[in-house]
């Protein structure tokens, strides 16, 4: 079964149902030729692996844009707060919001991270990006159910 989708408000293309946002969205000519980090399906915001069951608008979105950044800073200090309980299994995490130039997060340990030690947890990160070996997705759950996974 095919749905129809408009890309962008631009372009109405048919597409099998199901297909994932990053389906849909890859090899289209885009903002710098640059790929999405994520998309807006009929105004609502889902990751490239979801897939779409209707007819709707996509609309990319992608680093530079304001809402772009603020998903990649999220995703990559959940990505850091994974390296350093990797590397210092007794740290203690804090928050790690996304602010307006880039993301921090807070960490109690016993002694302050020396800069050999940044630079060990910036490596870690990057391994991060063999999802085989450190998968990353996003999930939604109801909070009743969040609460339970989290004991």
């Amino acid at each position: 079964m095919k749905i129809k989708i408009e890309i962008d408000g631009i372009k109405e293309l048919d597409f099998p149902k199901g297909s994932t946002a990053l389906e849909i969205l890859f090899g289209l000519n885009s903002k710098d030729n640059k790929r999405p980090i994520a998309a807006k399906f009929n105004g609502i915001l889902i990751d490239l692996n979801s897939p779409v069951q209707t007819d709707g608008n996509l609309k990319p979105i992608f680093f530079n844009d304001e809402e772009g950044k603020s998903i990649y800073w999220h995703s990559s200090s959940h990505i850091m707060a994974q390296a350093v309980e990797r590397l210092f299994p007794d740290a203690k995490l804090g928050i790690g919001p996304a602010i307006s130039d880039g993301f921090y997060y807070d960490f109690l340990t016993k002694e302050t991270f020396t800069p050999d030690e940044l630079i060990a947890v910036e490596k870690e990160m990057q391994k991060s990006r063999d999802r085989k070996q450190f998968p990353y997705s996003r999930k939604r759950m109801k909070s009743s159910r969040l609460n339970y996974s989290m004991k």
